[in-house]
């Protein structure tokens, strides 16, 4: 008998735990929850999005386009270079064609 009546207590205990547990919701509660949970309407909502992605990707066909290729080429090693040699060269003659001509 005691232990009927131990099972029994056991099982009131852990019914009124469980109903404790759970939350109660209203009728605008159930729905949020039931839209966020539910698999099919997570599936609808990425072939949505997929629509979505292909509706501009579409549309873009109809823009115009740039396209643009390019070479890109790093030395290592500057060369060397005649640039400096002939700005001298350069102010040498301009300084003789000044004298030449008298003007200073």
């Amino acid at each position: 008998m005691r232990l009927g009546f131990h099972a029994i207590a056991l099982l009131c205990t852990l019914s009124i735990a469980g109903q404790a547990a759970r939350p109660s919701y209203g009728i605008d509660d159930a729905v949020t929850v039931a839209k966020k949970q539910n698999l099919e309407i997570a599936i609808v909502r990425k072939q949505i999005q997929g629509a979505r992605g292909g509706f501009v990707e579409a549309r873009s066909g109809y823009l115009p386009s740039l396209a643009s290729t390019g070479l890109y080429d790093k030395r290592e090693h500057q060369q060397d270079t005649r640039l400096a040699m002939r700005i001298t060269t350069f102010r040498v003659l301009e300084e003789e064609l000044k004298g030449a001509t008298g003007k200073a």
